[in-house]
């Protein structure tokens, strides 16, 4: 797998100048991470980018960061904070920065509270979490995080608690749900308080060629 290190910089100066402008800021996509371990039935990232999660050195994310001329940043990896250890000490730099920013990551991510702690106090606004399907079956079959230390109540209190906003996302259609999975979901929706609800319908139909 190719090392991150001494990735070239986007040339962002090829934007024209008001690019950063207007009642809606803009947030300037970084990269810190690419590839994802999990290797989910519906999801291309391990085929495209590698099972193996890679990180950039925190150095050059931070001095990416440093380089932009905005206080509003996305996150761009596909699971942000899969390890650990570099990610606290990403957003441990980051904090004095005083940027504002988005992402993209895995319910585990509420495992670490002192992670979620730091990601606050680095700046995070809000984050895309891929629950996919709340039946437990079916995320064990499509091969979604297994042994999770935590429900899905309980992280969704925990990203509330650090004034996360949650946009959650689900996939419907799985050979292995059953019709009761609409209920459920729209259970968890309400009662976990998500801010907004990404949903999608899969089109996977087993051993058949479309």
């Amino acid at each position: 797998m190719t090392d991150l290190k001494g990735l070239p910089k986007p040339r962002r100066d090829l934007l024209p100048g008001s690019q950063y402008q207007g009642h809606t800021p803009i947030h300037i996509g970084v990269e810190t991470s690419r590839g994802c371990p999990y290797d989910c039935e519906f999801c291309c990232i391990g085929q495209t980018l590698g099972q193996q999660y890679r990180v950039r050195p925190v150095q050059e994310v931070i001095a990416e960061i440093e380089s932009i001329d905005s206080p509003h940043l996305l996150f761009t990896d596909d699971a942000l904070g899969l390890n650990r250890n570099v990610a606290k000490k990403l957003f441990s730099e980051m904090i004095p920065l005083r940027r504002r920013w988005l992402a993209q990551g895995t319910v585990s991510l509420a495992e670490d509270l002192e992670l979620l702690r730091l990601m606050e106090r680095a700046g995070c606004l809000g984050l895309l979490i891929g629950f996919e399907s709340v039946q437990k079956g079916t995320q064990n079959e499509v091969n979604k995080i297994k042994n999770l230390k935590i429900d899905f109540y309980e992280a969704m209190h925990r990203f509330h608690g650090e004034g996360f906003g949650i946009l959650g996302s689900f996939v419907f259609g799985f050979d292995y749900e059953n019709k009761d999975v609409f209920e459920q979901t729209l259970e968890f929706i309400m009662r976990g308080r998500l801010d907004v609800v990404q949903l999608r319908f899969s089109l996977l139909i087993r051993n058949t060629v479309i």
